[in-house]
């Protein structure tokens, strides 16, 4: 994980975050003070051996950290770990009551869904929530983001798509679910991969992968 100014400049090491393997995706507390990141783990037979070969990667999941003076400090897994699911792209909602997650455990539509866990002052509330039919697919449904509380966007390779994963957004309902989701047209959305879209304050400008 690497963070520079939004203006410009050089890349530089999240400071305490980085271990030896992959680390990324990462969402910020609306105050600053914790982050949210993805982690991969390593097969349990190579644990301690810190062998940084793809081979040695096992899966994925989701950690928590509290901002220190210098680096980012307690870092810890936040209990959503099975040892046999991946746990990727957290995001937390504005106001940091609720993340959102892509993850293949079981109960989902296939590939890799979208689900969601609350906070309830300092403690997630499990289990996870699927996001539902209208988000979730029979592919690979992933990257959340959302502008406001309302409106989730998300990338999917099994929805309408040009090609690869392209970024569509669902608008929550009135009975809390979400509904039928909308592709963005050409030139977001390309013939490659289109995913990974956040926002800046102004709601009309943003930054994609």
């Amino acid at each position: 994980l690497y963070q520079m100014p939004v203006t410009g400049g050089m890349p530089q090491l999240v400071p305490g975050i980085n271990g030896p393997y992959h680390d990324g995706m990462a969402t910020i507390s609306p105050d600053g003070s914790r982050m949210i990141f993805t982690r991969s783990t390593h097969a349990p037979e190579k644990a301690g051996k810190l062998l940084l070969d793809e081979a040695s990667v096992n899966n994925t999941t989701i950690y928590y950290a509290r901002k220190g003076v210098e680096k980012w400090e307690t870092i810890l897994e936040i209990g959503l770990s099975d040892e046999q699911n991946m746990y990727a792209h957290p995001m937390l909602s504005p106001d940091g009551t609720t993340l959102y997650f892509a993850s293949d455990r079981p109960g989902g539509r296939g590939g890799m869904d979208l689900w969601s866990i609350s906070r309830n002052g300092d403690t997630w509330v499990f289990p996870p929530v699927n996001l539902g039919p209208n988000v979730n697919s029979v592919g690979d449904d992933i990257f959340p983001n959302l502008k406001g509380n309302d409106t989730l966007f998300f990338a999917s390779d099994a929805q309408i798509t040009l090609g690869g994963l392209d970024i569509l957004y669902s608008v929550r309902q009135d009975d809390g679910s979400w509904g039928t989701p909308v592709h963005l047209d050409y030139p977001l959305n390309s013939q490659s991969d289109d995913f990974s879209i956040v926002f800046n304050e102004d709601g009309k400008s943003g930054f994609m992968s």
